[in-house]
Formats: C-alpha cells, structure tokens, sequence
C-alpha cells in the first residue's frame, strides 16, 4: 500500500480535545490518517442529526442535573457530618491534579 499524502488534518472535531504531542506523532502514520479521514467521511451524514440532538437535549439533561443538585443540596447536605463536603472536595481536587500530572507526562 502506497503512503498516503495529506496536507491537513481538520482538528475542528477534536477540537475541544487537548492537543497532546502523541495524536501528532499518531496522525503523522499514513494508516491513522487514512483510518481517521474514512471514519470522518462515513460519520459526516450523521453529524447534522447528532448535533441537532445535542442542542435539543442539552437543556432537558442540564435542567435534571441542577434539580437533583438542587434536591441534594436540601435533604441529603444537612444529614451529612460535619465536614464531610469539605473532606470530598479536597479529595476530588486531590484526584484533578493527579489526572492532570498524568496527562502531561503522556504528552
């Protein structure tokens, strides 16, 4: 199978995606780049109607979210021992920057 020459990658779906030093190296393999430019080729029919539906349910899920966040807030908080949102915040901070080091040591 011949190399496959491309002079660009559109980076608009991954857009919100950090751009690590691997998906370049990754993207630099004709075999990537040729797997990537199908899949995106066969998905783009659909990417009308799953972005529509994003945007249609986006509102409905972020409202069911601030409800039960809402709910929690009120009857589950109080029951809680003293200190203990406290206790899980620090360990979800503690867990962000372990998660962060890791990604910057893969890049």
């Amino acid at each position: 199978m011949a190399p496959v020459e491309v002079e660009t990658i559109p980076y608009d779906i991954m857009a919100p995606v950090k751009n690590l030093k691997v998906v370049d190296k990754a993207f630099e393999l004709p075999l990537v780049t040729s797997a990537y430019t199908e899949i995106v080729s066969l998905a783009s029919p659909l990417t009308p109607y799953v972005e529509n539906t994003v945007t249609t349910i986006t509102p409905m899920v972020e409202g069911g979210y601030n409800a039960i966040k809402t709910k929690v807030e009120e009857n589950v908080m109080p029951h809680l021992p003293e200190g203990t949102a406290e206790a899980l915040q620090s360990k979800m901070n503690g867990a962000v920057a372990h998660l962060t080091v890791a990604v910057e040591k893969v890049d």
